[in-house]
């Protein structure tokens, strides 16, 4: 079989030239035959200046005389006694052994050779190549897909061998066009790029074709400004996975790491880093016994020269990590970059109450709430912030072991976290309070690409009189000016239900039901055409979400309680508010607002009777009294004087712009990292 993506042996230069005895090219043999590697015979015409090279498989050697074995028998054409031996080429890396044998005898089957008292070492590649066990390869070019397997593999340049189908031609290939790529291991895909052709063989049928990508970098994701910040810790921890294409195990020294990505360094002689490629069951190794796993994507490479030596460096993105490593990554990270910052640290509960109340969090009026189920809350605490949840995560500001700062967030939603419980204390409690809010900044622009995070959106309620958070939230939705990319909307809020007479005459014009698809479709309709904003996706109100419950299990595996139910209130027929009953555990949120009933008026003529009356239906429902009603728009409350306690802006954020995000609220805050 002729293997193009090898150079004639006169191409190779003297000085690449070097002795080897036989000792060496008896061990290098014996270890090709330990791993069923080949070598490659290269015959030469009797009469004609015409070669061929076959690729035989060593028998074990421990003399001067070598047994071979075709690899490839079909292959030997039919004019072979026309044919003497020229050269045996061994390899050995990226560089090779010339072996001119002492006598020869050849046959269908196999070939025996005379080995020399010494050969050639000869560098015939820059860089080695890998042979790769079954990975099928596609081209594509100008719609016409190519199928075959790949040989030989680099970073720089691979072998590729490709059938022909008829009516295929290889003339439907274009040399000096890029074609595109595409490496897949049964189902997986390993790797999709452009790539150029730079030498192909002549073969009628399967042809082999050598070819080099056409850049160094992959778009991943939109390039940010504010990148995460790159750690260089001592000492420094590795990566070791298998490879995908040659199915060797690899293992590289990391030179900085953040908590979206790595760098590592590999010898320029020996890549093995395709930009483009994915790379499963990554270990992150920091030592024998801590390490993360990871899902990635190479995605660039650069070069630099160091002691006269050429090196590469290239950028790992992740992909995915299971969130409980992921955040060990980043409390590791922000508290390499601030020791006095902390996430998911385990802490005292005792001392975290005594700083809720001792903050000014936990006001008299929202005690109120809370005092009555203040056992239980207790216990969703316990767990929420010693077990780790998958659910939720904390971030604590420390001064000499003392709690000054905190916030936290909670997955409420498929895609979506909710930020809350953000306060500070003491003289110090304004930077303890930025500082939490940036390592919540970091964290989002993080995490928002790791697959198990589920987190397309941040949401947050405050209340608009409150500065810091409507300067801070409020100027990102400025900055941003896309209702599509961040948007608020502001609810009426009150507890105390409405005393109004609740005998629903179910033969009148009036009905109240669960909320069908066709129901939710036009609140989508409504809601857009009134706000524009993100409500409908971030908190799951699209008509196919209706039916979710994945993350209901979540919690109920942690024995927390999340449940939702929607309802829709019609007029003969035509919607005039949908009602979304949220039932959670109590204290979750200390404001309530995950166990709340969310009321959406389409029509504003709607009686403020009959809602009233819907209202407190729904809300009967839930097992705790006199649970938090929001009402939108705060329009329609305020034409029917409904009387409520304050107003709540629900701020929502698309994480995909955590870069212009997180740039403005430093910029808000003032927080400046060292």
């Amino acid at each position: 079989m002729i293997n193009c993506s090898d150079p004639a042996v006169s191409d190779v230069q003297p000085e690449q030239h070097k002795q080897v005895s036989l000792d060496v090219l008896i061990n290098r043999l014996n270890y090709l035959n330990f791993q069923n590697n080949h070598i490659i015979a290269n015959f030469r015409h009797n009469d004609f200046d015409r070669t061929i090279a076959l690729n035989a498989s060593p028998l074990p050697c421990s003399g001067t005389q070598l047994d071979c074995v075709w690899q490839s028998p079909d292959n030997i054409p039919s004019n072979f006694p026309a044919f003497k031996l020229d050269n045996i080429i061994v390899p050995m890396g990226r560089d090779s052994l010339l072996v001119y044998p002492t006598h020869v005898e050849c046959n269908s089957t196999g070939i025996r050779v005379g080995l020399p008292e010494s050969c050639t070492r000869i560098g015939l590649r820059k860089v080695e190549r890998y042979r790769c066990p079954d990975i099928r390869v596609s081209l594509i070019q100008n719609s016409a897909l190519f199928q075959g397997r790949l040989t030989d593999f680099n970073a720089l340049s691979f072998c590729v061998q490709i059938a022909l189908e008829p009516p295929q031609s290889y003339q439907w290939l274009n040399s000096e066009r890029p074609v595109n790529i595409l490496f897949q291991d049964g189902n997986e895909t390993i790797y999709c790029g452009e790539c150029k052709i730079v030498r192909e063989s002549i073969a009628k049928q399967n042809r082999e074709f050598v070819l080099c990508p056409t850049t160094d970098n992959t778009k991943r994701f939109r390039a940010k400004k504010s990148r995460s910040t790159r750690q260089e810790l001592l000492p420094l921890p590795s990566v070791v996975f298998l490879h995908p294409l040659t199915k060797k195990l690899v293992n590289l020294k990391v030179v900085n790491i953040s908590g979206s990505g790595l760098s590592v360094e590999e010898d320029r002689s020996n890549p093995v880093l395709l930009p483009g490629m994915f790379l499963k069951n990554v270990k992150l190794r920091f030592t024998n016994n801590f390490q993360l796993t990871f899902d990635g994507q190479i995605i660039h490479r650069t070069t630099f020269e160091e002691d006269h030596k050429e090196n590469s460096r290239c950028g790992i993105v992740f992909l995915d990590m299971a969130v409980n490593e992921h955040v060990q990554l980043l409390g590791l990270l922000q508290h390499a970059c601030d020791p006095n910052a902390y996430i998911c640290d385990t802490v005292d509960m005792d001392e975290l109450w005594h700083f809720f109340f001792e903050s000014g969090f936990i006001y008299p009026q929202k005690y109120k709430h809370l005092q009555e189920n203040k056992e239980r809350a207790k216990q969703v605490y316990q767990t929420l912030y010693t077990e780790n949840p998958n659910i939720a995560r904390h971030f604590i500001y420390r001064d000499k072991g003392a709690i000054l700062g905190h916030i936290s967030t909670l997955r409420f939603y498929e895609k979506a976290w909710m930020i809350h419980h953000h306060a500070a204390k003491g003289t110090k409690g304004r930077k303890a309070g930025i500082a939490v809010l940036n390592q919540m900044g970091s964290f989002i622009n993080d995490s928002h690409s790791i697959y198990s995070m589920h987190m397309d959106y941040v949401i947050c309620y405050f209340r608009p009189e409150n500065r810091f958070p409507s300067r801070v939230f409020g100027g990102v939705t400025e900055e941003l000016n896309d209702p599509k990319g961040c948007s608020i909307d502001t609810f009426a809020y009150y507890h105390q239900d409405i005393a109004t007479s609740c005998a629903w005459d179910l033969t009148g014009p009036w009905e109240l039901k669960k909320a069908s698809q066709e129901d939710m479709l036009d609140f989508t309709a409504f809601y857009e055409t009134l706000s524009g904003g993100l409500l409908i996706n971030a908190l799951d109100l699209e008509s196919e979400s209706l039916e979710q419950n994945s993350l209901h299990l979540e919690y109920k595996a942690i024995d927390i309680k999340k449940e939702r139910e929607i309802f829709s209130l019609k007029m003969n027929g035509q919607l005039k508010a949908i009602l979304i009953l949220n039932i959670s555990d109590l204290a979750i949120n200390l404001s309530e607002l995950t166990n709340s009933l969310k009321v959406f008026v389409l029509d504003e003529k709607t009686p403020i009777k009959t809602l009233n009356c819907a209202i407190t239906l729904i809300a009967g429902k839930s097992p705790h009294a006199n649970i938090p009603k929001l009402i939108f728009p705060v329009k329609y409350a305020d034409d029917n004087e409904l009387s409520y306690e304050k107003l709540y802006c629900l701020w929502i954020f698309k994480t995909k712009h955590s870069d212009q995000g997180l740039r403005q609220m430093r910029s808000t805050t003032r927080f400046n990292r060292q």
